[in-house]
Formats: structure tokens, sequence, C-alpha cells
């Protein structure tokens, strides 16, 4: 597959191929989704967004040792956690995953559309269960910690007086 927009077109050159929505609704299908529609917008499990709403300390990317900001564009290009689930939606779309020609792509391409979209729900599904364990686990030490400063903040208070 090439890097234009117009070879990302299915390989099978049949009209259905190249004009998904001609054809009937992908919605229908069950091809459009909550991941698939957050992800090019970078809302999500993103650090980045996540980040900028206050939920973590860092934009930094967890899931890989790039030490790069954590964005859909990272997580589609570089992040070598997820490089087996890009190596399923470059064999669809092609080699270039420049967010903005994937999303030509699979506009373009049913088999894109699936591919993107099985991509996008897959690594989201992963980066919202890590987020959740984590969360789970800072719900679980969290309070404690702060307790246990606490007590010892009040205990050399009151020894000092």
């Amino acid at each position: 597959m090439g890097n234009s927009p117009e070879e990302a077109s299915c390989s099978r050159g049949s009209y259905e191929g190249r004009h998904p929505a001609k054809f009937g609704s992908l919605a229908e299908s069950g091809a459009r989704g909550h991941h698939l529609s957050r992800y090019p917008t970078g809302h999500g499990c993103f650090a980045s967004y996540l980040h900028r709403i206050g939920k973590v300390a860092s934009p930094v990317c967890e899931h890989c040792e790039s030490n790069q900001e954590d964005t859909a564009e990272h997580t589609l290009q570089v992040c070598s956690a997820w490089t087996e689930n890009r190596a399923a939606l470059t064999s669809a779309v092609g080699d270039n995953l420049d967010l903005g020609f994937v999303v030509r792509a699979i506009c373009e391409c049913r088999e894109s559309w699936f591919a993107f979209s099985r991509f996008a729900k897959e690594v989201m599904l992963q980066k919202e269960t890590i987020e959740r364990e984590k969360e789970a686990q800072e719900a679980l030490t969290g309070p404690t910690r702060r307790r246990r400063r606490n007590r010892n903040a009040d205990d050399n208070a009151s020894s000092s007086q």
C-alpha cells in the first residue's frame, strides 16, 4: 500500500471498498463507537489529555520508555506498547500513520475503517484498564498514606507543646 489517500483505498477496487458510506451505514454494522470517535480528538486515556484535565501529574507516556508526551499521535505512530496493534493497522492503511492521513483513509475504505476501529478500541480498552487499576490502587493506598502523614504531623505538634 502507498501513502496517498487514493492509494489507501482497499486493495479490492470495488465501489463498496472505496465508498463505505454509499453502501450502508457503518454505524449499523457496529463500526462506530465510543473509542473510534474519541481517538482522533485526543480525548480518553492519553496522558496529555488526562494531565490537561488534572487527572494525572504528567503528560508523559507511561506505556513506553520514549519520555514523549502521550497523545493520540504518539500512541498511533511510535509507542512501543502498541506495536502489535499498529502492525495490524498498517496492513490495512499503509505505513503513513499521520492522524490526518489515517482519518482520510478510513473515510475512503471500509477495510481501513474497520482496522482503525479495531486498533482504537483495543488500545483504548487496554489504556482504560490500566488507568482504572492505577486509580483503584491509589484509592487503596492514597488515604492510608495521608492519614499516616497527618497522624505523624499531629503527634509531632502535640509533643512539641
